[in-house]
């Protein structure tokens, strides 16, 4: 093997083609395959290699709160009236391509952020750029941040593909949380190919009605309302909730 060229691909950042380069090599595969074809094995392993590495880093900065979530673990029992064809149509992510939102409703316990946690790692590993907050985070954030960090953390949010906002309206907000909300849902809603999945125990009337300034908060319900698709998380009351039947750890939602 020549270390020369193993090195200065190494060098290039082609990481993915050295590493094919010197399987090929100490394989004996260069003397049978043609030119072309070592090319494209070469290339094709580092572009598996880049995309890897590109779903590692989202994954990563999407800071998951369940970062073991996975759409492949839902529990679909009849006790929990979960639409498995709607799961399945939100698993290819064609919902952010049309820039729809998603609200996820259902009591403490019945499995909302495993769920969007879950959507949002599909999205992940589909190339699109996740962010996963709480709003009293959110909002905290938003407060405190300084003139250029706010303009950088807002143009961020603004930007990326998915926003999962957990525990939405879980208590009352102000009338600047409130605005803080507006312009972040009104701007989401101006950008293309971007979507927000709301996690909240209440319903959207219920949610808005928590909201300080009425305007504002009628214009945030009328723009998930109308743009918003529901999963609704209500199960039987006699039914454990999904931290009694698997766990706070590691549990299918």
């Amino acid at each position: 093997m020549s270390n020369q060229t193993y090195t200065k691909l190494k060098a290039l950042h082609l990481s993915g083609m050295a590493e094919c380069y010197k399987e090929m090599v100490l394989e004996r595969q260069g003397g049978i395959l043609t030119a072309e074809e070592v090319l494209t094995l070469m290339v094709d392993r580092e572009e598996d290699k880049r995309v890897s590495s590109k779903r590692q880093r989202l994954i990563k900065k999407a800071a998951f709160e369940q970062s073991q979530a996975s759409l492949s673990e839902i529990d679909y029992d009849e006790g929990r009236k979960l639409d498995r064809g709607v799961v399945l149509r939100l698993e290819t992510c064609d919902f952010i391509d049309k820039s729809r939102n998603i609200v996820i409703m259902g009591a403490t316990g019945s499995g909302k952020s495993y769920l969007a946690c879950a959507l949002g790692m599909s999205a992940c590993l589909k190339l699109y750029s996740v962010r996963f907050t709480r709003m009293r985070s959110l909002l905290d954030d938003l407060r405190l941040a300084s003139d250029l960090k706010l303009t950088r953390y807002t143009k961020e949010l603004k930007k990326c593909n998915l926003l999962i906002i957990d525990d939405w309206m879980l208590s009352e907000i102000d009338e600047i949380e409130t605005q803080f909300l507006y312009e972040l849902i009104h701007n989401r809603e101006l950008t293309e190919g971007t979507s927000t999945i709301l996690c909240t125990q209440y319903d959207l009337k219920g949610c808005a009605m928590k909201m300080a300034n009425r305007t504002m908060s009628d214009a945030i319900y009328d723009r998930l309302e109308h743009n918003a698709y529901i999963v609704d998380l209500s199960q039987n009351p006699n039914y454990p909730s999904m931290r009694e039947r698997y766990g706070r750890n590691k549990r299918p939602i």
